[in-house]
Formats: structure tokens, C-alpha cells, sequence
């Protein structure tokens, strides 16, 4: 009995021994809340937003485009331009946004009718309001995530944070995961003739209490107002259209210089051949030659043309001159040959006057034969009619009359 009571003794000193004398308290937070109409005194934070372009009406398939959209070269066609923005709301209740849109505006050269100081903020800053673009939020976060993977960093505009720091890549691949910020999507068109040039976004958030997004400073506007800007390229594509597929001189005399007008009535869906007809007399409306700006940019004419085997392909021999006007313009006069066996040599016959946006205008073409060839008439070649890209600021005369779309 004795040695079992010393067992149990034992035992219980053991247990006494691994039991700590005194418990150390519990860890001890402070918190803190603030209330208000909608949960926080700040407005939603613009973390990054892009542009990008990857459809128009032309019906062709066309590769995506960041930071950049490429004109539809069609004449009435669209180019659909997709405006993205990643952002926050006020924390914590990140998903109390009740809109996210964006102000775009018209390059700072535009021509009329595109440089109307309309713009709903501060016309002093951006002069050539274009249009509102309203966005919706993209709930799927695996497709926002891949939305946002798929853009160059060279097409992002990060915002910047209290500390005056950009956001990066990691922080808003963070958020969109969590989910913290949200994807917003709008999309909108530009038209063939919208001039090109850059275009400035400013994109706005507003909470469901009216709270606009707060952005401490922004790539381009200096100005308290609360948005994230950034610029995308329109870029500029020169292109024209012409409603002949020949042109005849009809009959013409040795040493005379011989003139064929054109019109202003653009036929384009049943092209024809311009100039004389087979009876000696010009072709009538809508026959004649015209040209028509379907690109967007103001576009001078480039003129190349074969000596139709009139000098024989001999350098230094010219044997035949060519004429060129455009509307009223001032005509190009005494142009040589420009172009052998379908390869341009030397520079074009370029007329002084440009086509504005969609306008059009008739061509004037006249011939001059020095000398033909002994017992030859008729003669045959090629004529090439190209676009030059002509700048808004350009001091040289624009003509062509509208030609509105239906």
C-alpha cells in the first residue's frame, strides 16, 4: 500500500510540473468604423482602363487592335471602338457603383464640323467633345482576368494611389481575383470620315450615393476633375474611291491639248468608262470621272501615267504631256509620263488642292501629243490614282462637295 501511494504522488508531480503557472491573455484589436449615406466618404477609384478595336462593318475579319483602331475604308462604315476600365469601389462595400462611363473627344487639329467646344466638363480643356460612352461590369472574373492579360502593358493607363504611386499589373490581377475591382465594358462607333489623330478618354465612376472617382493625378488632365485619362491612335489611312474603270481621250489632234471633264456624281456600284464615248461626245452623268474620300484623312491626288507607247520607252523622249484638275482647283499642267511597264519613276503628279472628309469631287484629264507614231492612231496605256495623306493643318485648299451617307 505504501509503494502504491507513492506511484500516484509521483504522478501527480509530473502533471503539476507541465501545467503553466499563469495563462497568457488573449491578443487585443482596436477597430474602428465610420458611417455615412453610402459607407464611405470616398468616391470609386479607376485602378487601369485601354482601348481596343477588333471589328468593323466592312465584313472582313480583323486582328485586335490596343491603343490604336484602324479606319473601316468603306464608304458609310464603322469601326466599333471597345472601352475598358478596371475599378473600385469606395471600400469596404467595393461593389456600391452605380455607373462607370467615359467622355471621348475628337483630335486637337479636327476639321468642321469635328472641333465643336462642346464638352461637358470644361471646354477650355478639350474643345471637341465627341461622345459619351456608358460602360456595364463584366461579372465573369475568369473572362475579366483574361481581358486583362491580353492587353501590351504599352496600351494600359494605370491610375495612381494616395501615395502618388501607379498601381501595377500585380495589384489590380489581385483585386479582379479577390474580387475587389471590377471590369467595366463599354463600346461605341467611330465613322470612316471621323478624322483621324489621338483621341482623349476621360473615364468617370460614380457610387450609388452620386460619389464621383477621386484620382489624385492623371497622365494628361491636370484639372480637379475626377477622372482617369488617357489618348488612342485613330490612325490615319489616306483612301479614295472612283466610279471609272477606263478612261478613253477620244479623238484628239497633234500639238493640241485636249481636255475631258469630269463630274460630281459618284456612281461607284456600277463603274464605267469615263471620258469620250464611242460616238465623240463626253460621257453624260453620272459617267464622268469623280473621286470620292473614303478614308480619314484630308487627301491630295497623286496622278501616274504611261506614255501608251508613245515614246517607246525612250529616256529623255517625251512625246506626250498630260493635264490634271480636281473640281476648281488649279490645274497641274505639262506632266510627262510617270510610269514604265507599271513601275512608278520619279515623283507623282500631285494636284495643290485636297479632298476634305467624305467628300467628292470630279476629275479633269487633258492629253497633249507632241508626236505620234507614223501610221499608228490608236494608242492604249495605264493610269494610277493614289491618296496622300494631307494634314488638318494644312495650308492648301480642300474642296469637294458632301456626299452624305442614307
Amino acid at each position: 500500500m505504501k509503494t502504491l501511494i507513492a506511484i500516484v504522488f509521483a504522478v501527480v508531480l509530473v502533471l503539476a510540473m507541465v501545467v503553466p503557472a499563469v495563462a497568457a491573455p488573449p491578443p487585443t484589436v482596436t477597430t474602428s468604423v465610420h458611417l455615412d449615406g453610402d459607407n464611405s466618404s470616398f468616391g470609386p477609384i479607376i485602378k487601369v482602363k485601354w482601348e481596343q478595336s477588333s471589328s468593323n462593318s466592312n465584313g472582313t475579319t480583323i486582328p485586335t487592335t490596343y491603343g490604336n483602331v484602324n479606319p473601316p475604308l468603306v464608304k458609310c462604315g464603322t469601326v466599333l471602338v471597345d472601352y475598358y476600365a478596371i475599378v473600385t469601389g469606395p471600400s469596404p462595400d467595393y461593389g456600391n457603383l452605380a455607373n462607370v462611363f467615359a467622355y471621348v473627344y475628337s483630335p486637337a487639329d479636327s476639321p468642321a464640323p469635328y472641333n465643336v467646344p462642346d464638352d461637358p466638363v470644361n471646354p477650355s480643356v478639350h474643345p471637341n467633345y465627341k461622345y459619351k460612352v456608358d460602360f456595364s461590369p463584366v461579372t465573369n472574373i475568369a473572362a475579366a482576368v483574361a481581358a486583362f492579360n491580353a492587353v501590351p502593358s504599352t496600351a494600359l493607363t494605370y491610375g495612381v494611389n494616395n501615395q502618388g504611386t501607379r498601381y501595377t499589373a500585380a495589384d489590380i490581377l489581385l483585386e479582379l481575383n479577390k474580387p475587389e475591382a471590377t471590369l467595366w465594358h463599354g463600346a461605341a462607333n467611330l465613322t470612316y470620315e471621323q478624322p483621324a489623330g489621338n483621341y482623349i478618354v476621360d473615364v468617370y465612376g460614380v457610387t450609388k450615393a452620386g460619389k464621383m472617382s477621386l484620382i489624385p493625378t492623371s497622365p494628361i488632365n491636370t484639372t480637379p476633375f475626377q477622372a482617369l485619362e488617357n489618348t488612342f491612335s485613330y490612325n490615319a489611312v489616306p483612301y479614295i474611291a472612283i466610279d471609272f474603270t477606263s478612261f478613253n481621250y477620244g479623238a484628239v489632234k497633234t500639238g493640241v491639248d485636249t481636255w475631258v471633264y469630269g463630274d460630281t456624281t459618284m456612281n461607284p456600284t456600277l463603274p464605267n468608262a469615263a471620258g469620250i464615248d464611242g460616238q465623240g461626245q463626253p460621257q453624260p452623268s453620272p459617267k464622268s470621272a469623280t473621286v470620292e474620300n473614303i478614308g480619314n484623312t484630308w487627301a491630295s491626288i497623286d496622278f501616274w501615267q504611261d506614255d501608251m507607247g508613245l515614246n517607246a520607252g525612250t529616256p529623255g523622249i517625251n512625246e506626250v504631256y498630260y493635264d490634271y484638275r480636281m473640281g476648281n482647283g488649279v490645274p497641274l499642267t505639262g506632266q510627262p509620263a510617270n510610269l514604265v511597264n507599271g513601275v512608278k519613276v520619279g515623283p507623282g503628279s500631285i494636284l495643290d488642292n485636297s479632298l476634305g472628309l467624305s467628300m467628292r469631287e470630279e476629275l479633269d484629264f487633258s492629253i497633249l501629243i507632241v508626236q505620234p507614231i507614223a501610221g499608228q492612231t490608236i494608242y492604249s496605256g495605264h493610269l494610277v490614282i493614289s491618296p496622300n495623306l494631307r494634314l488638318f493643318t494644312s495650308a492648301n485648299p480642300v474642296s469637294g462637295q458632301p456626299d452624305p451617307c442614307p
